[in-house]
């Protein structure tokens, strides 16, 4: 019961406040960090308790991705432990990594400078036949590419046989490692130098 609690206290407040990054719910617990954990999500920007059941809203700023980073440690070994983003349910762990990463691309004065990354002789470009530029036509390799996603680069292979390009490739990885949420990630922005 908590769970179908929790998803109706998520879809409702999420989808009210757009201006959400995301949502944690967990019921009442046992544990001697609940009371912690309570105080931790009565600071969110939103905070709801319903039948033993408890949600937080998080908002994008510095101060709410650390309240969240800080309930989602606390809590993340608890059953009742539910984490909402963009209207659907997400894993802890991924959700960690991302956050993470978000919370030292809030600290910079420019996103850009901790997110992008410029590499030189990229092997994921690189091509046994001859080499071709990303746009299909023969050219000489590219010697730097501006990769958009520091979390997603050391998972990214590139794969120069298939049909969909550089961008739809990196999108793909994003859904499935479930990094796809992250409010800077821009895979359009990958860029041959």
């Amino acid at each position: 019961m908590p769970s179908v609690a929790m998803e109706k206290l998520a879809r409702q407040h999420m989808t009210e406040r757009g201006d959400l990054l995301l949502g944690v719910g967990f019921a009442h617990s046992r544990s001697c960090n609940f009371a912690l954990a309570v105080g931790l999500a009565q600071q969110a920007s939103i905070f709801v308790e319903s039948d033993h059941v408890y949600w937080a809203g998080f908002g994008r700023d510095l101060r709410q991705v650390e309240l969240a980073l800080t309930l989602i440690r606390m809590v993340e070994q608890w059953k009742s432990a539910v984490l909402w983003i963009n209207g659907r349910r997400r894993r802890l762990w991924p959700a960690l990594d991302v956050l993470y990463c978000y919370r030292i691309a809030l600290s910079c004065r420019n996103h850009r400078a901790h997110c992008y990354q410029v590499e030189d002789a990229p092997s994921f470009l690189a091509r046994e036949h001859g080499g071709q530029h990303l746009s299909g036509k023969a050219e000489l390799m590219p010697r730097r590419v501006l990769f958009p996603c520091r979390l997603l680069r050391s998972y990214f292979r590139y794969q120069p046989e298939h049909p969909e390009s550089v961008s739809a490739q990196m999108e793909a990885l994003a859904i499935a490692r479930d990094y796809d949420w992250c409010p800077y990630l821009d895979v359009d922005a990958f860029e041959v130098l």
